[in-house]
């Protein structure tokens, strides 16, 4: 049933507060007793911006009434009360929901359907606030979370590769995925040397019945089945059919048990093999490993290669121990397509077929941290993430792989049974390294750059910034072999492209007073700029990708949006790095071709 609020005995009111100072009142009119009762065809939802400074007035004569509504649990208000569900509400009176630079940590209510609710006298009224984005769509804002969450997730599965192979083995030719469940193997095989211990002297197995024919002088167990053989052959008189109780080890659960051991010695068989063609390559060619691998590091893979051969035939050789075993053969080699209950009974038995799922699963368990909640409060906070990981995406796919692990990635992940990888929220100044031959990019979020050339490093600051803007949402440090070639500032604005210019002295300050006393390796660096452009990205929810060029302020405003095309900005990012190596060529710094 629909109930308009001049029917009531209270009223609620949101008041948007612009910058200029102008108001809007904005009543809540339409309400129901049952949420079911909602129906988009008849009732309005209370429309109201995304980050525009917001007040709720709640009116009513009724001192008991309170109102609740999605969103009151994040503020830090003394209106907010509690009841004994602990759900927060207010009092009749003024809340401020959302203010700019207040002293007050506030969180913006981001675009989507919010449920408001009063109770007063006994009954409860319900209505529904939709928080409106200005910037983008409502499916462009859907795509850019899910897109955010699905890039996070593939990262963390590229850190996960990364991590599982010893740097510098992915020059051997040796595959991956099969390296990778030997080292799984290898990881559980402590316990797994236990299992096999145990089931040497105590296998599971079960009593089954045999008859035989046998001579009626010998001792013999007459059962119903004998006496049943007699009277159908009473000609056999001189043998008797007699039950023998025999141990049976041919049950669904050894069957798997022979299945998951057969597969792992092949793994370890294939494993070997594969190392054994590595090490004779490498005895056997100078130019197996690139000419920029020294003599030392071809030494120390030498030796790490060996010992894993090494502990590979001694993990072969444990489990041929099961092999052996008269019972073991007994076994049929039936291939067991339904997981027997009793393999999940016997905690031995249920080790081994854990450890096999999660050797031959291509998956592994992510889950976002906690801390990703706070990340979706702010959609402005979202688009910067969004744009970092879009620009980290429009160069892997230009042929860059990473170069290392980011450590922030896996700091607090503990690899268990169950190879669950959380996903923290990317930490300011957080860097991801990618690498083409020898041209190496280094991406920062939202990292500061330092004020004084005291205070660089060529590896992880090699500029610094004589301004007081030194915080860009991205930048992207360029080296040649090691050697510093430039950088690549961009700004993610979550505002309108009319606006953007509002902070022309901070875009300009990046490519003006930023320095480099690493670039070139040159001694005489005080007069080079490193920063050529800075590149603003704003979303623009009318599809527009023009990129606009302001050449005489070094600037370049981007329109960047969630589910449009990113070629031309994939291009320009392309041909900012080239201009940056045809600099260094310039100076004498060369990418060698191969």
């Amino acid at each position: 049933m629909d109930t308009l609020s001049n029917n009531l005995n209270f009223s609620l009111e949101f008041n948007h507060i612009f910058k200029d100072g102008k108001q809007e009142r904005i009543p809540i009119t339409h309400f129901v007793k049952e949420v079911q009762d909602w129906d988009d065809n008849i009732h309005s939802y209370t429309l109201i911006l995304e980050n525009i400074n917001l007040e709720l007035f709640f009116s009513s004569e009724v001192e008991d009434a309170q109102c609740r509504m999605d969103g009151f649990d994040i503020l830090y208000d003394e209106s907010i009360k509690y009841d004994e569900k602990n759900i927060p509400y207010i009092s009749p009176g003024l809340i401020t929901l959302f203010k700019h630079n207040s002293e007050t940590e506030y969180y913006p209510y981001i675009p989507g359907i919010y449920c408001l609710n009063v109770t007063i006298q006994g009954e409860k009224f319900y209505s529904f606030i939709k928080v409106v984005s200005s910037r983008l769509t409502d499916d462009q804002l859907k795509y850019m979370r899910i897109e955010v969450e699905d890039q996070l997730k593939g990262l963390a599965l590229d850190v996960v590769r990364k991590q599982s192979v010893f740097h510098g083995l992915d020059e051997l030719n040796l595959d991956m995925s099969l390296f990778q469940q030997f080292k799984t193997l290898n990881h559980y095989f402590g316990d797994i040397s236990t299992i096999i211990a145990d089931l040497t002297k105590r296998v599971r197995s079960s009593l089954k019945k045999e008859y035989k024919l046998q001579l009626v002088d010998k001792p013999s167990h007459v059962d119903s089945v004998s006496i049943q053989h007699r009277l159908k052959h009473p000609e056999s008189i001189n043998y008797l059919k007699t039950r023998k109780n025999m141990v049976d080890y041919d049950l669904p659960e050894n069957r798997l048990l022979k299945q998951i051991i057969n597969s792992w010695i092949s793994l370890l068989v294939d494993f070997i093999k594969q190392v054994d063609y590595n090490l004779e390559k490498f005895n056997g060619e100078n130019e197996f490993f690139s000419s920029y691998t020294s003599i030392g590091r071809r030494k120390d893979l030498l030796l790490e290669i060996n010992a894993y051969r090494k502990r590979a035939v001694q993990m072969k050789a444990a489990l041929n121990q099961l092999r052996v075993r008269p019972w073991f053969q007994e076994i049929s080699d039936t291939i067991a397509f339904v997981v027997p209950h009793k393999m999940y009974i016997d905690v031995r038995y249920s080790k081994i077929f854990k450890i096999n799922q999660h050797l031959f699963s291509n998956e592994v368990n992510l889950s976002l941290h906690s801390g990703w909640s706070f990340q979706w409060k702010r959609t402005d906070q979202l688009y910067e993430i969004w744009s970092f990981l879009k620009v980290l995406d429009i160069f892997k796919n230009q042929q860059y792989s990473f170069s290392n692990v980011p450590q922030w990635m896996i700091d607090g992940n503990d690899k268990g049974l169950e190879d669950l990888l959380v996903i923290p929220t990317i930490p300011k100044g957080a860097s991801f390294e990618l690498q083409k031959e020898d041209l190496k990019l280094k991406i920062v979020y939202d990292g500061e750059i330092p004020k004084e050339p005291s205070h660089t490093n060529q590896q992880t600051n090699p500029i610094y910034t004589t301004s007081d803007h030194n915080n860009p949402d991205i930048r992207i440090d360029v080296s040649i072999q090691e050697v510093f070639i430039g950088s690549i500032i961009m700004d993610s604005k979550y505002r309108k492209k009319q606006v953007l210019m509002d902070s022309k002295y901070q875009l300009t300050s990046y490519a003006d007073h930023i320095r480099s006393p690493y670039i070139y390796n040159k001694k005489r660096w005080e007069r080079i700029r490193p920063v050529h452009r800075v590149l603003v990205l704003y979303p623009d929810k009318w599809g527009n990708t023009g990129i606009e060029y302001l050449d005489d302020k070094s600037i370049s405003l981007i329109p960047l949006t969630p589910d449009m095309d990113f070629l031309e900005f994939g291009e320009m990012l392309k041909g900012l790095v080239e201009e940056l190596v045809f600099d260094a060529q310039d100076a004498g710094i060369h990418v060698i071709e191969r």
